[in-house]
């Protein structure tokens, strides 16, 4: 995924979403959940680079941006919240439409309906991101092994 228009595609395919540009600047194109208004997708091009900033859990925060060099802390957000994905081609496609959904998702969450006493994070049952867990847990257990093995 490297442009765009492949990724506005993927935010507006999430439920009740919408795109804006609310900075009168056509750089700047923002995807919207309808109902809280919330912005959970910012695309712009900068230093020559096709750009996306995305909400990230701050558990995972640092192992996003320790997995790869293209994901950096946000571009003019909270570095804690959200991280800034270059789109140069290093980020699978299926990785990328991951982080946006979890952006998705923990700006999608309202109201939380339970607790995950696992990661002690506020998720809805049904989530992208609680379902995905799972998944990102052996990512990171791979990554970690294989940097192991790298340094022997």
């Amino acid at each position: 995924m490297t442009t765009r228009q492949q990724v506005l595609d993927f935010g507006l395919s999430l439920p009740d979403t919408y795109q804006d540009a609310p900075f009168h600047d056509e750089n700047w194109q923002l995807v919207r959940i309808r109902k809280n208004k919330k912005v959970f997708l910012w695309t712009y091009e900068r230093n020559g680079h096709m750009c996306i900033n995305l909400k990230v859990d701050p558990e995972w925060r640092e192992f996003w941006r320790n997995a790869y060099s293209a994901v950096l802390p946000g571009y003019h957000q909270n570095k804690e919240h959200w991280n800034t994905v270059v789109l140069d081609g290093t980020v699978p496609q299926d990785v990328i439409e991951q982080m946006i959904a979890e952006s998705y998702d923990l700006v999608k969450m309202k109201e939380p309906t339970r607790r995950n006493t696992e990661n002690d994070v506020k998720l809805g049952k049904n989530s992208y991101l609680t379902q995905k867990r799972k998944k990102c847990k052996s990512v990171c257990d791979y990554l970690t092994q294989k940097q192991h093995k790298l340094t022997q």
